[in-house]
């Protein structure tokens, strides 16, 4: 699908751009080991991060997932700028998933990720694990001080939202900037809920941050696919899918 730039925003610094015009050189000439190799033998492995060091030199990763790599590393960009361009997608983004509907789910703008991350949040709390058992309150209680609902809570957390990630992965054909991932166990103490987040991280090019409505309505189409479904199969392992 085509898309529409917005104005032109760098984000990368001038360290970044020389950066990238040297990654453009290495892929241009991977084919020519004279060159290839003495420019190789000029970059110096403790002058960088490790992570940039390695997509630096490595001929599979391209110039697009080269500069995911630099925007997530605070001496490449104008961090300033950059925050504020994360935000600003995290802000369009998130209006367009509560356009469709969606209603319980969190968004998160992180420089240091590369992206900006949809949350959903899946949990239990001790009512739930009393139906589940079917306990009084005082035994329910008991268990609770003997830590058998938070072992409980975590390992049943975690087997529906990892079969929820390898389903979604399964059914849906998502862009490559889309990916799924599992957060910790938790206890959320204000709420009183055992929780797992099914995260949908979205590693963004400069393209794709800066991009207008039109991508931001495409992308929130596909999230909100995912977001229905995930959440109509929680309440289907919630009522016995999973044990």
């Amino acid at each position: 699908m085509a898309v529409k730039i917005a104005e032109n925003i760098n984000l990368l610094n001038e360290t970044g751009i020389n950066l990238m015009e040297l990654k453009k050189v290495l892929l241009q000439n991977k084919n020519n080991p004279l060159i290839h190799s003495g420019l190789l033998s000029s970059i110096k492995e403790e002058d960088y991060e490790k992570q940039v060091y390695e997509a630096l030199t490595n001929d599979s990763v391209n110039e697009d997932a080269f500069q995911v790599v630099l925007i997530s590393w605070t001496p490449y960009t104008n961090m300033e700028q950059l925050k504020k361009v994360f935000s600003d997608f995290q802000s369009k983004l998130s209006k367009a998933l509560e356009a469709k509907g969606q209603k319980y789910f969190t968004t998160e703008s992180s420089a240091r990720d590369g992206g900006v991350v949809v949350i959903k949040k899946f949990g239990v709390n001790l009512n739930f694990i009393q139906r589940e058992f079917r306990l009084p309150t005082r035994e329910a209680k008991k268990l609770l001080k003997e830590g058998f609902i938070e072992t409980y809570a975590k390992l049943k957390l975690n087997a529906i939202v990892k079969d929820m990630v390898e389903q979604v992965e399964n059914k849906f054909k998502m862009e490559e900037c889309i990916q799924l991932e599992v957060s910790p166990f938790y206890y959320d103490e204000n709420r009183e809920i055992y929780n797992v987040d099914f995260r949908i991280l979205l590693v963004l090019t400069e393209k794709q941050l800066r991009a207008d409505y039109i991508y931001v309505k495409k992308l929130s189409k596909d999230l909100d696919e995912i977001l229905t479904f995930v959440q109509k199969e929680y309440y289907k392992y919630i009522n016995g899918g999973i044990k």
